[in-house]
């Protein structure tokens, strides 16, 4: 059967027959129940609901316009995976949104584009902080950051009950999220392994050093801490230390423990003890406390990545008269007893304050010395002797003529081991015994961390 038929009309006021009514609506129902409900209108306005079952088409190609001033109410399903588009490659939509509480994010061309071209996304999800790299040809992929670089951070240092508290916020001063994560990178924690992996911090993370830790330092004397993040098997936390550490290895820290025991300035501390974890510097504070261990005085610096860390000088000098008989033909030690700049407590009083490295890396000393006027004339001189695994000496010689002050000085680059010891040495073999640094005359002796040696 075709189209449904009306084949009596009528006119408004006419009078019709049943005949010619029954035939009108028998055709039309005909028409909607043949199983092909093939209507042909020009033109059809619904002030209802509709439902339409089975195919349907609506417009026929590019000459006919589709106009939809309703709202969206369901999912567009696609029937076919990877076969329409929106769109074609010469006519785009100008902007797509995508909203949630009530705000939307807008996707849009660039004004000014003057070429036609795809962007192939990645082929898997990615890992937590990996970013997007385009191939040049609009292929993308995920790759790990700069190992450098940590992603989204800030820091935030209070003080209260004679506490220092250390945080780690966002960019935006917040605390971390799974929705605004912080990515920090980390080494392997393998030694003899080069790589590297980020880690996500999702959640709101803090360190405290309690009252009455001192950490090493000392009252009345402005001092860093130094601030880090370690990597306890893909879970971040936070540490502190007087001390810089070198990032290339591993470190095992001690439990700051919560009662006013972390007093080391050569012990890196988190709230939980760990070992053998990567950690990254991420942060370092300066403050003065009146009170070593009383957490009252604000910090007068905080600083975060880039940074250069403050460096380790010290300074030890003999001022009062050390006797040295005449004639010596080998080295007397020598013994400093005024500790003038020591932050780390790198001098210890018990050895005759040796020099102590607190870890391994590079060094450069400076001494100076001098014996009083004698009026023979002879020879004098001072030297360091490193007692550690491989001891060695390293020998500053002067001879003068008779009645001048003695004087000799050098100065020496070392590459040390940690716990290497320091021992200033020196001789004279004048005639008549001499007093080393004897009255203006102050003989010192002064160090400086230069940089890291792996362990």
């Amino acid at each position: 059967m075709g189209y449904p038929a009306v084949t009596n009309t009528f006119t408004n006021g006419s009078t019709s027959d049943a005949t010619g009514v029954n035939t009108n609506f028998t055709d039309l129902i005909n028409g909607a129940s043949d199983g092909t409900k093939d209507y042909n209108i020009s033109a059809l306005t619904c002030a209802g609901a509709a439902t339409f079952n089975g195919n349907v088409t609506v417009g026929n190609g590019s000459v006919d316009d589709l106009s939809i001033s309703a709202s969206l109410a369901s999912d567009i399903l696609i029937k076919t995976t990877a076969t329409y588009n929106f769109g074609g490659s010469t006519l785009g939509l100008l902007s797509l949104y995508f909203g949630r509480n009530s705000q939307t994010v807008r996707l849009i061309g660039s004004s000014s584009m003057s070429a036609t071209y795809t962007y192939t996304l990645p082929l898997s999800a990615g890992s937590a902080g990996e970013f997007v790299v385009n191939s040049g040809s609009g292929s993308t992929i995920f790759l790990l950051g700069d190992p450098n670089q940590i992603q989204n951070y800030s820091l935030s240092v209070s003080y209260a009950a004679s506490a220092m508290t250390i945080a780690l916020k966002t960019g935006a001063a917040a605390d971390a999220s799974s929705t605004t994560p912080i990515y920090i990178p980390f080494r392997s924690s393998t030694l003899a392994t080069g790589t590297y992996s980020v880690v996500a911090v999702t959640a709101a993370l803090s360190v405290v050093v309690s009252s009455g830790s001192t950490l090493g330092r000392f009252s009345g004397r402005a001092m860093p801490t130094y601030i880090y993040a370690i990597n306890n098997a893909g879970t971040v936390e936070l540490a502190v230390s007087t001390c810089p550490f070198n990032e290339q290895n591993l470190v095992t820290t001690t439990a700051e423990g919560g009662g006013g025991a972390a007093d080391s300035n050569r012990v890196m501390y988190s709230t939980t003890a760990r070992t053998s974890v990567a950690f990254r510097l991420i942060g370092v504070v300066i403050s003065t406390q009146t009170t070593a261990g009383t957490w009252a005085q604000a910090s007068t610096r905080v600083s975060c990545l880039p940074f250069t860390p403050t460096p380790i000088m010290h300074r030890a000098t003999r001022v009062a008269a050390q006797n040295h008989d005449s004639g010596q033909a080998t080295f007397d030690r020598l013994e400093y007893d005024t500790i003038v700049f020591d932050p780390y407590n790198m001098f210890d009083a018990v050895t005759n304050n040796d020099f102590i490295a607190p870890f391994t890396g590079i060094y450069t000393f400076q001494v100076s010395g001098g014996f009083g006027a004698d009026a023979s004339t002879g020879a004098m001189g001072l030297a360091l002797f490193i007692a550690g695994a491989q001891d060695q000496w390293v020998q500053f010689h002067n001879v003068t003529v008779a009645s001048d002050i003695w004087r000799v000085s050098g100065v020496v680059t070392l590459s040390l081991t940690a716990a290497d010891q320091i021992r200033i040495y020196g001789y004279q073999n004048k005639a008549a015994t001499l007093a080393f640094a004897v009255g203006a005359d102050v003989a010192s002796f002064s160090s400086q961390f230069v940089g890291y040696l792996p362990a």
